[in-house]
């Protein structure tokens, strides 16, 4: 995080009153970085502070957070309603109390001296087994979270059995190459 660039240009007002509510004192000295992670938030602002503090590194993340694009689709009338905290809130696990939203900003803390765990960075020996059903069992938490349908949920995946994943994840893969064959053969794709 160290070797980010610095954040240069007008940085929103409700990034840094995020990112300073969730530092461990008012008042603290810290530098600035755009941050650059995940594929699933391409497009969003993204702000980081970095600095010491009680001999320590610190990092407090602020990314901009939308809407459900559920709610355009749907053409929902009235403000749209920011999911997330309903979600987290429900989810089946011990809270982060690091994690917050604030204003329009999802707000954390990181570690400083961690880095996000590439796929083709791995060993061709890890243990994708392990991975993988550690990222499951994160969404099955958030997905438990659906008030009076955790038995119906359960009793739902207990029928499908135990291939059921990989069977939709192969078929998924599928429909993405016939997909991709369509939009490259009707000229969109080049």
């Amino acid at each position: 995080m160290d070797a980010s660039r610095a954040a240069t240009g007008k940085i929103p007002i409700g990034a840094t009153t995020a990112i300073e509510h969730l530092l461990p004192a008012s008042g603290l000295k810290y530098r600035l970085v755009h941050r650059v992670a995940g594929l699933g938030s391409l497009g969003r602002a993204r702000f980081a502070a970095i600095l010491d503090w009680n001999g320590g590194r610190i990092a407090v993340e602020a990314k901009g957070v939308f809407a459900s694009s559920s709610d355009w689709v749907l053409d929902c009338s009235g403000p749209l309603e920011h999911l997330y905290p309903t979600i987290v809130d429900r989810a089946v696990r011990s809270p982060d109390p690091l994690v917050q939203l604030y204003g329009n900003w999802l707000v954390r803390r990181l570690s400083p001296d961690c880095l996000r765990v590439e796929i083709h960075h791995l060993p061709a020996n890890a243990d994708w087994l392990r991975l993988f059903r550690a990222m499951g069992w994160e969404i099955a938490n958030i997905h438990l979270g659906t008030p009076n349908l955790k038995k119906q949920i359960s009793l739902h995946l207990q029928a499908l059995g135990r291939k059921w994943l990989d069977s939709a994840a192969r078929e998924m893969g599928e429909k993405v190459k016939e997909d991709y064959k369509i939009w490259c053969h009707d000229g969109s794709g080049g």
